[in-house]
C-alpha cells in the first residue's frame, strides 16, 4: 500500500530528543529527566481531553476521498498492530481489544505457517502464540467494549515533542500510527518508559522509576485516572510482542498481566516441560500439525 508524507502545518520549535537505549533507563539528569516527564504528562492530559468522535479501535480516516465529514475508524495501520498475510492486509477496525488482539496472534500464526518472522523455534513460536491466544480469550478486561475512546501517538520516543527555548511543548509531529482505543491502552506509558533487561528478559513487570515519576506527574495534575493507567499498563506492553517471539522471554511475565489463568492451566516454568505441556495441550490443532509436518522439530523448536 502506498503512503505518502506531507506537511500539512509547519511547527517550530525543535524534538526533545532523548537518550535512552532500548536496554537501559532513559539517560538524562534528574532535573531534565523530570522537565521531560513532566512536559509529556501535559500533552497527555490534553489528549485525554479530547472528544474522539467513534465507536471503534482503530485508526481514523476519512469518510470520503475528498476528507469532507469528520472522521471515521477503519483498519489499524500502526506501529503496534501486525497485518495479515492474506488480502486485504490491513486488520480492523474492532469493537474490543479482545477481538483487536486475537486478530493479531492469528495472523501471526498465519505467518507462522510461512515460515516468515523466525528461522528458528518455529514449532516453540506456533505454541507461545496459541497460549496468548488462549490466555487473550480468557481475560475480562481485554473483553470489555469501552464506553468512550482516546488517542493513543504510538510513536510516542520524546522527539514527538516539538520545544521550544524555554522547554515549553509547542506542537506534537509524527502522527502518522496514531489510532483510537481504550483509555487503559492510550495512556499507558510508552516503551522509552519502561524497556530496560529486567523486563525484556528476566520477565519483571514492576513499575520502573520513570513511570512512578509519569504517575507523580499525572497525581499532581489531579488525573488519578491517567495515573492508574500507567500501573496497569503492562497488559498492554506484553502483547505488543505478539508476532515477536524470542526464546528469552520469561513467559510467566505474559502470564502475570493476562490472568486470571484458565481452569486447569499449569505449564511447567522449564522450557522443555513447557515445550512438552503445550505440544499436549494443543495437540488438535490443525495449525500446528501443519507447522511440525512443514518445519519438523529439529530446528531448537
Amino acid at each position: 500500500m502506498p503512503l505518502d508524507y506531507f506537511y500539512t502545518e509547519l511547527i517550530g520549535g525543535s524534538p526533545w530528543t532523548i537518550n535512552k537505549h532500548p536496554s537501559s533507563a532513559i539517560d538524562l539528569p534528574e532535573d531534565e529527566l523530570r522537565r521531560f516527564i513532566e512536559a509529556f504528562a501535559q500533552t497527555q492530559v490534553q489528549l485525554s481531553n479530547l472528544e474522539v468522535p467513534v465507536d471503534k479501535i482503530g485508526c481514523l480516516y476519512p469518510p470520503s476521498p475528498n476528507g469532507a465529514g469528520g472522521v471515521v475508524a477503519g483498519p489499524m495501520s500502526t506501529n503496534s498492530c501486525l497485518r495479515s498475510p492474506k488480502p486485504p492486509y490491513l486488520l480492523g477496525p474492532f469493537s474490543t481489544l479482545q477481538e483487536r488482539y486475537l486478530a493479531q496472534i492469528n495472523a501471526a500464526l498465519e505467518f507462522g505457517l510461512l515460515g516468515a518472522f523466525t528461522r528458528r523455534y518455529r514449532v516453540a513460536s506456533h505454541l507461545w502464540h496459541l497460549e496468548l491466544r488462549e490466555l487473550v480469550e480468557n481475560c475480562a478486561i481485554l473483553a470489555d467494549k469501552p464506553d468512550k475512546l482516546y488517542i493513543r501517538h504510538d510513536d510516542a520516543k520524546g522527539d514527538h515533542m516539538m520545544r521550544n527555548d524555554k522547554h515549553e511543548v509547542v506542537g506534537i509531529i509524527d502522527w502518522q500510527w496514531a489510532y483510537a482505543t481504550t483509555k487503559g491502552e492510550a495512556f499507558a506509558a510508552p516503551a522509552i518508559f519502561y524497556t530496560d533487561l529486567a523486563y525484556i528478559f528476566r520477565g519483571d513487570n514492576s513499575l520502573r522509576r520513570d513511570e512512578k515519576i509519569l504517575i507523580e506527574m499525572y497525581d499532581r495534575e489531579g488525573r488519578a485516572d491517567l495515573a492508574d493507567c500507567v500501573r496497569n499498563g503492562r497488559l498492554y506492553h506484553r502483547l505488543s510482542r505478539i508476532g515477536q517471539y524470542d526464546t528469552a522471554y520469561d513467559k510467566a511475565a505474559f502470564r502475570e498481566v493476562l490472568g486470571p489463568l484458565p481452569d486447569g492451566f499449569d505449564p511447567p516454568k522449564d522450557d522443555q516441560g513447557w515445550k512438552a505441556y503445550m505440544l499436549d495441550r494443543y495437540k488438535d490443532d490443525e495449525g500446528l500439525k501443519k507447522v511440525i509436518e512443514k518445519f519438523g522439530m529439529d530446528d531448537g523448536w
